[in-house]
């Protein structure tokens, strides 16, 4: 992480385009969301305050650069997590608020690989030695730390609420553009990645993705 920097337009302009020039995760500067969040609420207070629609539109500029961000990183977050899980090689340039998701999403397919895969090529399962009395402290620390996964089967109304769907391809699909006009894909078989509910509908319909739950948090 790089040291704190004071936020302006120009520093997120240049963000937002090494994210899109670079397939890692970039380095970010320290509390780089939490500093935005301010710069934000700050230009939007003295826009109103003087009425300038010159501002108004730099702000609205500033928000799609920032979900452009956080959309490129989602994204690599969630392939990185893939890569780790196939390679063990841990992530680079991941931020604090960025760990939990990435944890939680590597947690998942972990869990979807050993059940499957590993059962297909008959692998047998590692299990580290656990002394009496440990079991039930390890078994706390992980529910404490990593964010609820789990598939929609199950899941009760409430809880769907405060989740976020995401979904596997079980195949190769090229790219397409979405509900909300935006490019999507290609994807692989084996990708994991979030796409608006209409597109996920047609594509659950088709047998072409599985859907699975990550929470909000």
């Amino acid at each position: 992480m790089l040291a704190e920097e004071t936020i302006t337009f120009d520093l997120i302009r240049r963000i937002q385009r090494e994210e899109q020039r670079q397939p890692k995760l970039t380095r970010l500067p320290e509390n780089f969301y939490s500093n935005v969040a301010a710069y934000v609420t700050q230009k939007k207070n003295l826009a109103e305050t003087k009425e300038d629609k010159r501002m108004a539109l730099e702000i609205k500029s500033i928000e799609m650069l920032i979900e452009d961000i956080f959309n490129r990183r989602e994204r690599k977050i969630i392939n990185t997590a893939i890569n780790s899980a196939r390679t063990g090689i841990p992530p680079e340039n991941m931020i604090e608020e960025e760990q939990a998701f990435y944890e939680g999403i590597l947690s998942f397919i972990k869990t979807r690989r050993n059940d499957i895969l590993k059962n297909i090529l008959k692998e047998p399962e590692i299990k580290e030695e656990i002394k009496p009395g440990e079991k039930t402290k390890e078994t706390a620390a992980i529910l404490s730390t990593t964010p609820a996964l789990t598939t929609t089967a199950g899941i009760s109304a409430k809880m769907a609420k405060d989740m976020a769907s995401l979904i596997v391809f079980k195949e190769d699909v090229s790219s397409f553009v979405g509900s909300d006009m935006r490019l999507y894909g290609p994807f692989k078989k084996g990708d994991i990645a979030k796409v608006p509910d209409e597109n996920m509908k047609v594509l659950l319909e088709r047998g072409i993705v599985e859907e699975f739950k990550v929470s909000k948090d």
